[in-house]
Order: C-alpha cells, then sequence, then structure tokens
C-alpha cells in the first residue's frame, strides 16, 4: 500500500492546487493521505497500521490512520492522539492529539479518558479545565483503571477540580490497596505517618508499610527505615535503620543513596566514612540528583576522601545552580568571587548571589552589594 500512495501522490504533485492546503514539510505519503481520505472501510489496512504503531513505524501507521480516519475504533483513536502527543515529532500537534483522546474517551476508551484528561488540566491542546478533568479521571477510576484512581486521589487531596477532601482520597487508595497496589499501601501510609486527613498513627502507618515493602516498594523501605532511626513505633535502632537504608539505596532509591552517604559523612547509625559517603553523593550525582552535586561540590572543595580540587568543585557547583538550586547559586558566586577553580569575576560573583537571593537563599544580597 506505500508504495501505491506514493505512486498516487507522484499523480497528483502535477497539480499543485490538488493539495496547496496541505503541510509541504510532511512526508509525501502522509500529505497523499490527508488528500485522499478513504470513504470505505479497510479493516486490514487498519489492522496494518495498528501493527505499525506497534512497531513504532509512526510514519506508516499515519498513513493508515489518516487514510482511514473516518473508520477508527476507540483504540485506533487512542493511538492517533499518541502520535499527534508526540510519538511522531513531525506530527506534534496537541490540539489534535486533544480531540483524538476526547473522541476515543466519549466511545468508552480508558486510556483516553485519562489522556484526555491529563491534557485538560494542564491546558495543553484544550483550555485548562480541572473540574472536566477529574470528571473524566472520576470515569476512568470507575472502570478501574489504576492511574486514573491515584489522579482521583491527588485531586481529593490537593483540591484540583474538587473541593480538598482527604477523606474521600483515602477510601481511593484503599481501594487500590484492596487491589495489591503497592504504591496505594504507601501513600496511606504517609497520610497516616504525617497525619494528613487522618489522625496521625505511627502504627498504622508501619502496617502500611510492611505491606507496601512486601511488594519490593523501596519507598516503604526508606520510611520504615527512617521510623528505626526516629524510633517511631518501632523501637529505637540504628543498625537495623541503616540495613534498611542501605537495602533501599542497593534496590536503585536516590533518596535512600543519599541518606547513607549522609549517614556515612556524620557517622550517625554507622561508623564515619568520608570515602563510602562520597562514593554514594558521587552516584546520585552523575544520576543528575542537585543534593548529590552539592554534595560531590563540598567534597572536592574541602577535599574530603579526595584530593581537594577547586575544578572539580565548581563543576559540580556549575551544575547544580543550573539545575536551579539556590544554596549552589551562593556557593558558585563565592568560588567566582574568590577565584576558586575559575578565573575571579566579581560581575558572575554578584549576578550569581543575587540569582541565589531570588531563589530564597538567605545573605546574598548584602554579599552581592559588598563586592
Amino acid at each position: 500500500m506505500f508504495k501505491q500512495v506514493l505512486n498516487k501522490l507522484k499523480i497528483l504533485l502535477s497539480d499543485p492546487t490538488e493539495n496547496e492546503a496541505v503541510d509541504t514539510t510532511l512526508p509525501l505519503a502522509i500529505r497523499d493521505a490527508i488528500i485522499n481520505v478513504a470513504t470505505i472501510d479497510n479493516p486490514e489496512q487498519r489492522q496494518l497500521a495498528d501493527w505499525n504503531f506497534f512497531l513504532a513505524k509512526y510514519e506508516l501507521a499515519v498513513v493508515g490512520y489518516i487514510t482511514y480516519a473516518n473508520f477508527l475504533e476507540p483504540q485506533q483513536q487512542c493511538n492517533f492522539g499518541d502520535i499527534y502527543h508526540g510519538l511522531y515529532k513531525e506530527l506534534k500537534d496537541n490540539k489534535k492529539a486533544a480531540e483524538w483522546y476526547r473522541k476515543a474517551a466519549e466511545e468508552g476508551n480508558i486510556s483516553a479518558m485519562c489522556k484526555f484528561a491529563r491534557l485538560l488540566s494542564l491546558g495543553k491542546g484544550v483550555e485548562t479545565n480541572l473540574e472536566d478533568a477529574f470528571i473524566w479521571f472520576e470515569k476512568a477510576a470507575l472502570l478501574s483503571d489504576h492511574d486514573a484512581a491515584f489522579e482521583i486521589c491527588e485531586c481529593y487531596i490537593h483540591g484540583k477540580g474538587v473541593d480538598k477532601n482527604p477523606q474521600k482520597a483515602m477510601e481511593w487508595y484503599l481501594k487500590l490497596a484492596e487491589m495489591d497496589n503497592y504504591t496505594a499501601m504507601y501513600d496511606i501510609a504517609t497520610l497516616y505517618y504525617n497525619g494528613q486527613g487522618v489522625e496521625q498513627d505511627f502504627a498504622i502507618a508501619a502496617e502500611w508499610l510492611q505491606k507496601a515493602a512486601a511488594h519490593n516498594e523501596i519507598n516503604a523501605l526508606v520510611l520504615i527505615a527512617e521510623m528505626y532511626r526516629l524510633g517511631q513505633h518501632f523501637e529505637q535502632d540504628d543498625k537495623k535503620a541503616f540495613k534498611l537504608f542501605e537495602k533501599a539505596a542497593n534496590a536503585g532509591s536516590i533518596t535512600a543513596m543519599n541518606e547513607v552517604g549522609r549517614l556515612y559523612e556524620i557517622g550517625e547509625c554507622v561508623k564515619q566514612n568520608y570515602k563510602h559517603a562520597f562514593g554514594w553523593f558521587r552516584h546520585t550525582a552523575q544520576l543528575g540528583n542537585i543534593y548529590g552535586m552539592n554534595k560531590v561540590s563540598e567534597f572536592y572543595y574541602h577535599g574530603l576522601a579526595v584530593n581537594q580540587d577547586f575544578n572539580q568543585s565548581y563543576t559540580w557547583c556549575m551544575k547544580a545552580a543550573e539545575a536551579g538550586d539556590g544554596t549552589a547559586m551562593f556557593n558558585l558566586a563565592e568560588h567566582y568571587e574568590l577565584g576558586r577553580g575559575v578565573r575571579k569575576d566579581l560581575t558572575k560573583a554578584k549576578e550569581w548571589y543575587l540569582k541565589a537571593e531570588k531563589a530564597g537563599v538567605t545573605d546574598p544580597e548584602q554579599r552581592a552589594k559588598n563586592i
């Protein structure tokens, strides 16, 4: 079919008036499909478009979906929405994505309901409408979509498109937990741990955390570790706390990695070891974590576990500052002011002090004035 479409297009292109309204930057086959939308359905060709979609051959999928646009089934409409939403960058168009998601949602496609609701909540391709977004999330959630149910919980907790109602959020979390959703178990635990919408209760929080941890929810491990460290519900136990933090870190939790690094740095729960601390901080820094970047910069600046190296300190400080961290902005200004790791530049120092002040860091404005 693809070659046939191209041959048809060669004929059409001989008369430019036939396709003057079509975007000439699009691939030829897609332009041809736009011009020649089918008036008779061909299920086999629609299925071929689906196959190309799942094989990530989006240009071929687009040709099929556009050609048989009047006959697409709800899932195909949703797929077409995905293509417009960015899967095929040459056709990225949030407005058209919203149109296709809405069509699919109105015909009962659960995935499209969620995707259309997200566009409504973000104002992408459509005007922002949190109330309508909530309605579509709720429709999908009532059809047992877990992602939509989590969105409903967020809406009730933060009052997005509906009045704040932590109790309603808890009801939805409990429904998810009953379906063995361990992320929901963790969320229930955090509500009880923080006393958000319910009376604070460390015992109930611990019960839900242990259920979530049994499903390898690493965030639950981190919070259980913290409870052992602080003696909340569990008997205070530094060794147990550190082992759990370490287990979560080895399982991929960046929060836990930084905490293990911090504990090694200050010698809490474990014998002080700057080398181990630096190793964990460097790992999170390489993963793009701002806290890790700041710690690596600090270790190089003071020569902790590594040779003092102002150049490396400046490099990591700059990365964190460019990522928007106020503390890093302040430290970067100091690098420029003192000429450590970079050529002394009081103009740039002042600029970064003022950026740090705007980012909410105290003191930099006075430092800037003194330059």
